[in-house]
């Protein structure tokens, strides 16, 4: 009984850690010379430290970037594909997932022609 107490002791005293938060966007088809810009703000109150990571459909990260986002702030990430692929945005980070708000924009000739929330 003395070891189940100790053990419950030590859980409850000890250090929590957040978990992290991840957001994605729906899956995107870029044609040939289209950019993929993936977009967070931060709506919270604190600065939180995003990693925004630019997927494709096996999950392999064709580009990442991690950024501390000030509040009120955004970051953005982009790269372009010559050949047709199709990709989303991934957003990971610590705190609430209302804190965070993400995007992917496919710009084609300089105009983004599809966009996606992440949730």
């Amino acid at each position: 009984m003395r070891v189940i107490a100790l053990a419950l002791a030590a859980l409850l005293t000890a250090p929590t850690t957040a978990a992290a938060v991840v957001l994605t966007t729906d899956l995107g088809f870029l044609p040939a010379g289209t950019t993929a810009v993936c977009t967070a703000v931060n709506a919270g109150k604190r600065p939180v430290e995003i990693v925004f990571d630019i997927v494709d459909t096996s999950g392999v990260v064709q580009f990442g970037s991690t950024a501390p986002v000030a509040p009120g702030q955004a970051f953005t990430v982009s790269t372009g594909f010559a050949a047709p692929a199709a990709r989303y945005c991934r957003f990971t980070f610590s705190g609430s997932a209302k804190t965070v708000r993400g995007s992917l924009c496919l710009f084609q000739g300089g105009i983004c022609t599809a966009i996606s929330p992440a949730r």
